[in-house]
This record gives structure tokens, C-alpha cells and sequence, in this order.
């Protein structure tokens, strides 16, 4: 620990690690490491491969990144386990890689489903997205079929323990099936409570509105007998925006209204809120809001220095979803501001609304315990926070959600996130390349991402 009046720690951010030798063995080689750790007795919960930037290197070697219970593994045991990973990453030719350890916890979040969505310029947008949850995104089912599938995370409809982990294929025969409700309770309420407090703001607008109203009324009626043919004529300007102002507004506060009974009405039951059923949830392997201006969004998406056009950007957002391949998601076609190869990536969810960050070259290793002692292990897709500044990438409650990157190439669903406090500095995500062919071998053969939804 620094110390003195004048010692800090030095600021670190993460890095994602593209085009390194690591990556072209990592595949044999994490389940070593795993391996290694285990015949350790270490209570590991994550392995990243990750770069650190700082100030006096903004670049940094590689780090092997082993995420554990800290409070379980002693100095000497890491010591020990931390030679025995250099060793097998020198087993496999690479010399230029450090090992590190960190207190650090894998959780996984759930969270309601999504609402319709409106346009933008729509009253009741804003109160919308309080209620958005994580649904990941629609496939169509394809074939002569006219269903619409929502993949999402296995534990946003099923509790995640160790004897739950079996392989559903739809209720028996004399069992009812799960529904799957849009909004639980606490959702379904914050939204009641964000449309009433979204009228209450326009409601102060409308005071505020009929005041300046009155006062632009009696400068041009001529009660002030010192505004001159200047200010007569900024007044009558002002009066027709403020009338025109109180006018949306008022309309506003009537579509609010109906919106906040019709709500009400409709959706106070659960069984009101049932979109569908669970028709296939494979079990779980080791194979297997804010908003951003839209000038700024471009401007994180898409640095300057990227050899990607604005102008290929899709005219509509994230038009024409498609998977994004192995290739780019390990070798991306696009650079940072500093002239770093990256992918940058974006999701919204229910939590943490729209988030962009750094996703990762190398795919991670994640473990969940549970209290019988048994553990369950599971290969990630891995996105880091934008930079030091922009806070984490999701939260609890955001999983089920895709993230894609700036062209609509659909990475992964997201799924946990991994750090010291239980507020994520890394999200996991379950690769889409991956994820797809499973949902079609797994009797959805014609499933693909352009679903027609009437």
C-alpha cells in the first residue's frame, strides 16, 4: 500500500487483448489452468486475459487475471498456483504474460421482460423505459411456422441451483407450463410510479407555461408602458412558443393519464402479463437507464481513427441484426482513438439502460458455486467498461440482453459479471455464433434473426 501525504495508487483501466499468441492457445490451454487452480484448493470465480493502461504504460503487458474468493486463498497458495500458471503458459511458448490475482465475485442477475416500444417523440417513452427489462431479441421461428422466439438467459426463468441444472424440454404431460410474465411486480410498480411522476413534471410545466403566458399577455396589450416595438414583437413571438409549449404539454399529461389506467387496467395481474411459456431451456456447460446523446453515442461507437465509415452505419438503429463472426470478435476490423485495435460494443437493458464498453478478444472461464459444495463452470464472452470514466457495463437485473456492436453484429447474450464488491467491472456474455446453431439443433432448425411481428 502507498503511503505518505504525497502517494497515491496508480489509476489503472482495463484493456481488452487482441492478436496475441495467447489467444491462438487458449483453448487447450485455460482448462489447465483450471485444472492447476483447483488441484490448488483455490475458490476461483473468473479468468480473464486482460491488458491494464496507465498513465507511464498505456499499453501493458498481458495479465493472466484470476478472479478468487480472497478471504479463501492465502498469499502463499496464490504464490504457489501463480508459478504454476507461468509455468504452463511457458509450456505453450509464452514468456511475455503476468499473472495476477483479484477479489472477485460471479454473479448472475435477472430481470422482466419488455414493453412495446414507441417512438421517440412519444409522451410516454420515457416512462417506457423504466419498465424495460432484458428479453435478449426476437427469432423468428422460421419454416411454416409463425411463432416468435425470445431467447434469454437460462436463470431469468429458472432459480440456479445445483440440482436444477437438467435439460427442459416444455411441461409433462399433465403439468401446466411456465409462464413467462412481462414485468414482475416490482417492475410492473416502478413503472405505475415513473408515469405518475413523469405527469407530475409536466404538470409544474403547465404552471410555469400559464404564468409566462400571462405576463407576455399584458406587455403586448400595452400594460407596460416601457416596452418598446422590439420587445412587442419578441413578446408576440414568445407568447405563440409558450402557447404551443403548453399545448404539447397538456397533451402530454391526457396521453400520460390514459397511458397510467390503461396500464393499470390491463397488466395488474401477473397472469395478465404472460407473453408465452418456456418451450426449451438446455442445461447450462463448460461448452456451451442512461441515454447517450446521439453525436456522442457515434463519437464512442466510432472513433475517428476507425477504418469503418459513419456512412455504413445502418440508417436505422441496429437495422438488420445479424451474428457477428468468431473472426472479428477475436480480430475486430476497427481501432480506438489511440490507434489500439478494439470493439466497441453497446447493449440496453433494464438496470443500467444503454452502456457501451470494450469487449474482449479472449473468451474468459466463469465458475458458480453452490452450497452443497459443487460447482458449475462455463466458457464467456467478456466486455470491459469503456474507459476509467464511464462507470461498469451492466448490473444485476441487465442479463438476457444482447450486445452488439456498431454495424448490428449481434456478440452475445448477456449472462453475469464478475467483481470485487458484486458490482460488475466485467460482463459475460454467451457468444452468438455459438448460441444460435444450439437453438436450431435444438428443434428450431429454421430459427434466424428477422422475425416479421405484426
Amino acid at each position: 500500500m502507498p503511503t505518505g501525504s504525497e502517494a497515491y495508487r496508480v489509476r489503472k483501466e482495463l484493456r481488452p487483448v487482441f492478436d496475441h499468441k495467447i489467444a491462438s492457445v487458449w483453448y487447450h490451454l485455460c482448462p489447465k489452468v483450471c485444472d492447476l487452480l483447483d488441484d490448488n484448493g483455490i475458490v476461483w470465480t473468473s479468468i480473464d486475459v486482460v491488458r491494464f493502461k496507465t498513465e507511464a504504460d498505456p499499453i501493458g503487458p498481458v495479465v493472466l487475471w484470476v478472479g478468487v474468493d480472497a478471504e479463501a486463498v492465502s498469499g502463499e497458495v496464490a504464490h504457489t498456483a501463480a508459478d504454476g500458471c507461468l509455468a504452463l503458459l511457458q509450456g505453450a511458448g509464452i514468456n511475455d504474460v503476468e499473472v495476477e490475482f483479484r477479489n472477485s465475485i460471479y454473479t448472475l442477475s435477472a430481470g422482466p421482460g419488455l414493453l412495446k416500444p414507441v417512438s421517440d417523440l412519444h409522451p410516454t417513452v420515457e416512462a417506457t423505459l423504466h419498465a424495460q427489462g432484458t428479453g435478449g431479441l426476437f427469432l423468428a421461428q422460421g419454416g411454416d411456422s409463425s411463432n416468435v422466439l425470445l431467447p434469454t438467459a437460462r436463470h431469468v426463468l429458472f432459480l440456479t441451483t445445483e440440482d436444477t441444472n437438467h435439460d427442459y424440454h416444455g411441461p409433462r404431460a399433465g403439468s401446466p407450463p411456465r409462464d413467462v410474465v412481462l414485468m414482475g411486480t416490482k417492475a410492473f410498480d416502478d413503472l405505475l410510479h415513473s408515469i405518475k411522476v413523469k405527469t407530475g413534471v409536466h404538470g409544474t410545466s403547465v404552471e410555469l407555461y400559464e404564468r409566462q403566458i400571462g405576463t407576455l399577455k399584458k406587455k403586448l396589450a400595452g400594460e407596460d408602458e416601457d416596452e418598446d416595438e422590439d420587445g412587442v414583437d419578441a413578446a408576440r413571438k414568445g407568447l405563440e412558443k409558450k402557447l404551443l409549449l403548453l399545448k404539447e404539454t397538456v397533451e402530454a399529461i391526457e396521453a400520460l393519464e390514459k397511458f397510467h389506467d390503461d396500464v393499470k387496467k390491463d397488466w395488474s395481474s401477473p397472469k395478465q402479463r404472460v407473453i408465452g411459456h418456456v418451450i426449451r431451456a438446455p442445461p447450462i456447460t463448460v461448452h456451451a437507464g442512461t441515454e447517450i446523446p446521439v453525436a456522442k453515442f457515434i463519437q464512442m461507437m466510432i472513433p475517428a481513427t476507425t477504418p469503418v465509415r459513419t456512412s455504413s452505419i445502418p440508417r436505422t438503429a441496429f437495422s438488420g441484426f445479424r451474428a457477428s463472426s468468431r473472426g472479428v470478435m477475436r480480430s475486430p476490423d476497427t481501432i480506438d482513438s489511440a490507434g489500439d485495435k478494439c470493439l466497441f460494443v453497446v447493449k440496453h437493458s433494464i438496470t443500467t439502460g444503454v452502456t457501451i464498453g470494450r469487449a474482449n478478444g479472449v473468451f474468459s472461464f466463469v465458475r458458480e458455486y453452490f452450497p452443497n459444495q459443487t460447482h458449475q463452470t462455463s466458457k464467456a464472452w467478456a466486455t470491459l467498461p469503456y474507459d476509467g470514466k464511464s462507470g461498469q457495463f451492466s448490473d444485476h437485473g441487465d442479463s438476457g440482453s444482447i450486445i452488439v456492436d456498431g454495424l448490428g453484429r449481434i456478440g452475445g447474450l448477456l449472462t453475469g459479471g464478475g467483481g470485487k464488491t458484486g458490482l460488475p467491472d466485467v460482463t459475460y456474455a454467451t457468444p452468438f455464433f455459438w448460441l444460435l446453431p444450439r437453438i436450431q439443433a435444438a428443434g428450431f432448425p429454421n430459427a434466424h434473426v428477422d422475425p416479421k411481428i405484426a
